[in-house]
């Protein structure tokens, strides 16, 4: 498979991993099927599902098709485990297992011959937020609607090494698109405040929208991924690079299998905050 048909068909996942609505579907040539995970675990309770589906034709106008039948398992370091229920073709909801602070979760999934295996950290919080405010700007070249953008405020913890992913949402719509991807690191404000983070997002907000902006603790090699992403789907122009893969933390553990996975497996500690526009 080419350098180049990896990349979109992980650039596909990234998308149905942000949200299962907006399915992308690109017309490419037919290839082997590719079993695809989205998994998330978080301490919001029983909200996180863990998403098998397979590609099939290349994203031939289906973009994914559910993987049904697997045989899907989430063990934490401790050894507590939970067996999930499949409730529809491909859906395993997480109904007993929250992640807990500095715990280390495995998932099995036993798909035909194969066991894919994935293991995520769940980092603490930093920075926590405390509020937010608005600001109105014109269209211009750095802001592509006219309207008010969000500006966070909040402490950074002190010690390096806190990486976070920050999901906003306009009237409970999560935004989605790759502008609105803002995985952030405290390499350069380790320990400070943050006195007003600018958020550009693709859209601005209109008075009397709700904002809610969701803080996730995120690991090192979640935070890498998702600035990859980031990175790769804004890699246009006359000066793009050739992309390359984007990384993945399923791994299959049978040494005889050639069958490869793509997707994340993610672990976080989750908060978020509430602003009405405009008041």
């Amino acid at each position: 498979m080419s350098i180049r048909k990896n990349y979109i068909l992980s650039l596909g996942l990234v998308f149905l991993f942000l949200s299962c609505q907006d399915i992308i579907k690109i017309d490419i040539p037919s290839g082997t099927p590719t079993l695809s995970v989205d998994a998330v675990l978080t301490n919001r309770g029983s909200r996180d599902t863990v998403r098998l589906s397979t590609s099939s034709n290349y994203f031939s106008n289906t973009a994914f098709i559910p993987f049904s039948g697997a045989k899907v398992i989430l063990t934490d370091s401790l050894g507590a485990s939970e067996s999930l229920v499949e409730v529809s073709p491909g859906i395993f909801p997480i109904k007993h297992t929250a992640a807990k602070l500095n715990h280390i979760y495995y998932l099995d999934i036993y798909a035909g011959n194969d066991h894919f295996q994935a293991k995520t950290l769940v980092k603490r919080l930093s920075p926590t937020l405390d509020s937010i405010k608005f600001q109105y700007e014109a269209k211009s070249v750095r802001y592509d609607t006219a309207g008010f953008y969000p500006y966070l405020f909040g402490q950074d913890l002190p010690g390096l090494g806190d990486y976070a992913w920050i999901r906003i949402y306009r009237n409970n719509h999560l935004l989605n698109q790759p502008r609105d991807l803002f995985p952030i690191s405290d390499q350069l404000t380790d320990g400070k405040y943050y006195n007003g983070a600018s958020i550009r997002t693709r859209e601005a907000f209109q008075i009397n929208d709700i904002a809610k902006v969701e803080i996730w603790s995120i690991s090192k090699d979640v935070y890498q991924y998702l600035d990859q992403i980031q990175t790769q789907t804004n890699n246009t122009g006359i000066f793009q690079t050739t992309p390359s893969n984007v990384p993945t933390n399923i791994l299959n553990m049978n040494p005889n299998s050639s069958h490869q996975a793509t997707g994340y497996f993610i672990g976080s500690l989750v908060e978020n905050i509430q602003q009405k526009v405009g008041y």
